[in-house]
């Protein structure tokens, strides 16, 4: 998946902030398990299996675009700003960004007409 420039320049400080502090270099993985070996297929398959049962949604999968769309939706609903989210995702225009914001606006939507309703 490719990182937008803002993210992969926050990424590249991290990396060399962890070097300065002596805790690794730019070859060690940036994920790692417990005993600092790098993650494989299987690892992340049970780690996500763990936090699935853990949040009761076990029977829902988890793919990478999954955890962008929610990175996304979180993003802007925290006040993130869309141009922000455009660079952060890395993409060229903003058609996507806006597709996000839609679903955003379709939650405020159904909020507002919850609270509405008679009880």
């Amino acid at each position: 998946m490719a990182l937008g420039s803002v993210c992969l320049g926050s990424l590249l400080s991290y990396l060399d902030q962890l070097h300065e502090k002596g805790r690794g270099n730019r070859d060690d993985p940036l994920f790692h398990s417990e005993n600092g070996c790098s993650l494989t297929k299987n690892s992340l398959t049970l780690v996500f299996a763990w936090l699935r049962k853990r949040a009761g949604a076990s029977d829902t999968s988890i793919t990478p675009q999954i955890l962008r769309h929610s990175f996304a939706f979180r993003y802007l609903q925290t006040g993130g700003n869309p141009h922000g989210l455009q660079l952060l995702l890395g993409y060229e225009g903003m058609a996507p960004v806006r597709q996000y914001l839609r679903w955003y606006d379709q939650l405020v939507r159904d909020r507002l007409e919850k609270k509405a309703e008679p009880t």
